[in-house]
């Protein structure tokens, strides 16, 4: 079983799901292919909602797809309620900034800025570990891409790491997956899915060549880690 640690399948919130059916259908093949937990994982800009109003709308969301999938008697995975924070636009000012973390943990998914990261970004990943908020840096493996060895500049704080699956198509990116878990940082894996095509759940494709190229690594990356984030208090 896996813990699919970033996901956009609820509907109407942000570029993921398009409507309730196809949010789903992502999470009935998210089970059938192995996932017992997903986290919810809806994009948050700071200057686009309020932290409350995006809280209801989320769990609005949550609870329509919860209702279609009883309605339909199909099984999907649990739920967890989370964000994806655009950590660009001030988030250091935002009241209330533990309601963005994962469920009942002080962990919270942070998207980095695309462009070059400047020293201000890392001193505010730093603040909110000060304020007891654990960051998790979304697909780090996409930053890797872009930026090369310059992602380890963050390596130093007390920080986690998502990889979405996609990086284990490639030689250089699975290579990227184990440098980051010899350097001793905790890394989850999430299928970062959008919709049923361009950008389905990959969770089973991406475990079984995990199972063949990183085979020490692949449950913990798949299940293990997370559990322990989520569920370990």
């Amino acid at each position: 079983m896996f813990i699919d640690f970033h996901g956009h399948f609820l509907h109407g919130i942000d570029d993921g799901a398009d409507d309730l059916n196809t949010g789903f259908c992502m999470l009935r093949d998210s089970f059938r292919q192995g996932c017992e937990y997903v986290v919810a994982t809806p994009h948050f800009n700071p200057g686009e909602a309020t932290v409350l109003d995006a809280c209801h709308a989320r769990d609005e969301a949550i609870a329509e797809i919860t209702e279609c999938a009883r309605i339909h008697g199909a099984d999907i995975p649990e739920i967890i309620p989370a964000f994806e924070v655009d950590f660009s636009s001030g988030l250091k000012n935002v009241l209330s900034a533990d309601k963005l973390c994962i469920s009942g943990t002080s962990y919270m998914l942070v998207e980095m800025p695309y462009g070059k990261w400047s020293q201000n970004d890392i001193e505010r990943l730093y603040e909110l570990t000060l304020a007891g908020i654990r960051p998790v840096v979304a697909h780090i493996d996409r930053y890797f891409r872009h930026f090369g060895d310059s992602v380890f500049s963050i390596f130093e704080l007390d920080i986690c790491f998502q990889l979405n699956c996609k990086s284990m198509d490639t030689i250089s990116g699975r290579g990227f997956v184990k440098k980051l878990i010899k350097s001793g940082r905790t890394c989850v894996m999430g299928s970062d899915m959008h919709n049923m095509t361009s950008r389905p759940c990959n969770m089973k494709k991406a475990y079984n060549t995990a199972c063949k190229k990183l085979a020490p690594y692949a449950e913990e990356l798949f299940y293990t880690n997370a559990w322990n984030m989520i569920f370990s208090k």
